[in-house]
């Protein structure tokens, strides 16, 4: 059971999107989307849109190496090298799917989770490093003014750069049921 302040994923994002278009006396906003690839990206890609929409700028940062992330119409694609190429990024993600579905005995599995949380850890910590030392993109991140950073909670990553670049921080969370 979970604890603390829930906000049901619609009500999240129709609070964000009157918090940053229905004031008559609002202009359109920029917004740095620093989401997490996968199932967070699918939700938050459809805020994005109506963001756009509404008139407002969205850039979405994102490692050159991903699974979903790609440029669309409705956002700005920036990109960042990481170490690793796409084959080797697809292959630890692939490789790992299976092993979650596994019938092995519970220590097996904990043992095995274990090990892909930490690799999933050293992965988010490596691709920080490369944002956050990227002199160039960081200067021109810092340049563009953005208003807000929308992202989600999974990496604190998100939160330094925002304290970096002095701006806010709206995080979209997911609800699930269970």
């Amino acid at each position: 059971m979970a604890t603390g302040f829930q906000v049901p994923l619609p009500r999240l994002a129709i609070g964000l999107l009157l918090l940053l278009s229905v004031q008559p006396w609002a202009e359109s906003g920029k917004v740095l989307v620093v989401p997490t690839d996968g199932s967070h990206w699918l939700s938050m890609r459809e805020a994005v849109r109506e963001l756009h929409a509404r008139g407002h700028q969205a850039v979405v940062l994102t490692p050159e190496v991903n699974m979903h992330m790609k440029e669309e119409n409705f956002f700005t694609l920036t990109t960042y090298a990481i170490p690793w190429t796409q084959d080797e990024f697809d292959r630890f993600l692939l490789g790992h799917t299976q092993w979650f579905f596994g019938t092995d005995h519970l220590l097996k599995t904990f043992s095995r989770n274990t090990a892909i949380m930490n690799n999933m850890s050293l992965v988010f910590h490596r691709s920080c490093v490369e944002l956050l030392h990227n002199e160039a993109l960081m200067r021109h991140l810092n340049a563009t003014s953005f208003d807000v950073v929308l992202t989600d909670p999974i990496s604190v990553c998100r939160m330094v750069l925002a304290k970096y670049l002095s701006i806010p921080v709206v995080f979209f969370v997911q609800e699930h049921s269970i």
